[in-house]
C-alpha cells in the first residue's frame, strides 16, 4: 500500500517546533522510497509491514511514520540510565516533547532486547498518563526490534537470575 498522506502545517496548528521537525519531509521523495524498498520485502516481512501499517491507519486515519533522525530511547524518553522499577520519563506533560509524542502513532524501538525491561515499562506508564488511556503504551502501536537471543541487558554485578530478571519478556507488558 501506498502512504497516506495527510499534510497538515503542524508547526501553525500547534505552535510546536519539535512536531514541525518531525514532520519536515519531503512526501514525494517519501513515497519513492517507500515503494522501492517493499519491493525487496519477503513474504513474511511484507506481512509485517501491512500489519504495522494498517494498526497505524486504521487507528489514526493517517500514516504517521519517524524515518530519518532517530534517536535512542533514553533520548526521546528521558529515560534515567540507571533504571529501576520506579524509573520514570523526565518529560514535563505540558512540554512541546510531550505535545509531540501526544501526536506520535507509531513507535518502533530497536534493539530493545538489549535494554531493561524498567525502560519500556517506564514510558508505558508516561505514555499511559499523556494520553489518558490505559491501553499498553496509551493506545500507541510500538514495534520492539532486536534478537532476544543476543546480548542481554546490563544488570552491573548481577546474577544470572537478576539479568534475565531485566529482560523485556520478563515484564507485564510482554
Amino acid at each position: 500500500p501506498s502512504i497516506s498522506i495527510w499534510i497538515r502545517n503542524w508547526n501553525n496548528s500547534y505552535g510546536n517546533r519539535l512536531i514541525a521537525e518531525q514532520l519536515a519531509w519531503n512526501y514525494e521523495d517519501l513515497q519513492i522510497e517507500v515503494n522501492n524498498r517493499i519491493l525487496h520485502l519477503n513474504t513474511e516481512q511484507f506481512a509485517a509491514y501491512n500489519a504495522i501499517y494498517n494498526s497505524v491507519t486504521n487507528s489514526y486515519g493517517i500514516a504517521s511514520l519517524l524515518l530519518s533522525g532517530g534517536h535512542t530511547a533514553h533520548s526521546t524518553f528521558k529515560i534515567p540510565i540507571d533504571v529501576n522499577s520506579n524509573s520514570f520519563c523526565s518529560i514535563d506533560k505540558t512540554s512541546e516533547h510531550a505535545d509531540l509524542l501526544r501526536q506520535t502513532a507509531l513507535i518502533i524501538w530497536d534493539e530493545v532486547s538489549m535494554q531493561n525491561r524498567y525502560c519500556a515499562e517506564a514510558v508505558d506508564y508516561f505514555l499511559h498518563d499523556i494520553h489518558d488511556n490505559q491501553h499498553l503504551f496509551g493506545g500507541i502501536t510500538v514495534v520492539f526490534g532486536g534478537d532476544f537471543h543476543q546480548i542481554l541487558p546490563v544488570v552491573v554485578k548481577g546474577s544470572r537470575e537478576q539479568i534475565v530478571g531485566a529482560c523485556l519478556q520478563r515484564s507485564q507488558l510482554w
